[in-house]
């Protein structure tokens, strides 16, 4: 939104004269829509760090109503309201074209299935606003990196951000070249923490499986990442493959 990569690589490049007033005008967060396809685990977690950090309003398509996140944003509305700032939005819309229209902001946050497979494509960024932002964490291949390419070089004003890849570890032809790209190879997990919890459940995995443990009920893995993890199996994503083990 702020074009923090167009402006580094300026100044690295010397071309930096001196302050003009609409140098690298980038996108105002405060109070425009966010947009995530799809409202689960990860993507109402991302949903709230924007609203609450930005005032965003929000919008999410998903294939259920998510009750939690909604009741989360009333009441951080409420807050606002309280302290005389500007009012919040939250609603979920019944199409994707609804939120590809409205969002300003627009996040992917769906696992890779044949229904999702190039659910973003040439018609998807013709009904988009010209200066959204489209950011892709989720799995490559949702999006048509072809037609993201031609949107992209045709509509400079539109900005993408991506951390995965349609066919990756490559880049689609012509991506390199386009400034209004931001493109980061897989590092959204990155911490050190992170990887180090991500060894920590693999091992509890295995050992797991290993000593017949129950598979946990828990709705998060952090009780499994402090010092005396619960003697069960912490997976989320392989639970009905260990559970029959």
């Amino acid at each position: 939104a702020r074009r923090i990569v167009e402006a580094d690589s300026f100044m690295r490049k010397g071309r930096f004269k001196g302050w003009l007033p609409d140098l690298f005008l980038g996108k105002r967060l405060y109070g425009s829509t966010l947009g995530i396809v799809g409202a689960g685990r990860i993507g109402s977690a991302y949903a709230l760090m924007m609203v609450q950090a930005f005032q965003m309003n929000l919008i999410y398509f998903s294939n259920r109503k998510n009750s939690e996140l909604e009741n989360t944003i009333l009441n951080y509305n409420d807050f606002l309201q309280k302290t005389k700032n500007k009012s919040i939005t939250v609603n979920r819309v019944m199409t994707l074209e609804d939120l590809l229209r409205e969002a300003d902001i627009i996040s992917i946050h769906t696992p890779l299935n044949k229904d999702t497979h190039h659910l973003i494509d040439k018609d998807s960024f013709s009904i988009m606003k010209k200066d959204a932002i489209l950011i892709n964490t989720s799995r490559g291949p949702i999006i048509n990196e072809k037609s993201l390419v031609q949107h992209c070089t045709h509509n400079p004003t539109f900005m993408a951000g991506l951390d995965v890849f349609e066919n990756e570890p490559f880049m689609s032809k012509g991506m390199a070249e386009l400034e209004n790209i931001v493109v980061a190879p897989h590092i959204a997990s990155a911490t050190k923490w992170t990887r180090e919890g991500m060894a920590k459940l693999a091992a509890l995995n295995i050992k797991g499986v290993l000593e017949n443990y129950k598979l946990s009920s828990s709705d998060t893995v952090n009780v499994f990442l402090e010092n005396d993890p619960p003697e069960t199996i912490p997976s989320i994503v392989n639970s009905e493959v260990l559970n029959s083990k």
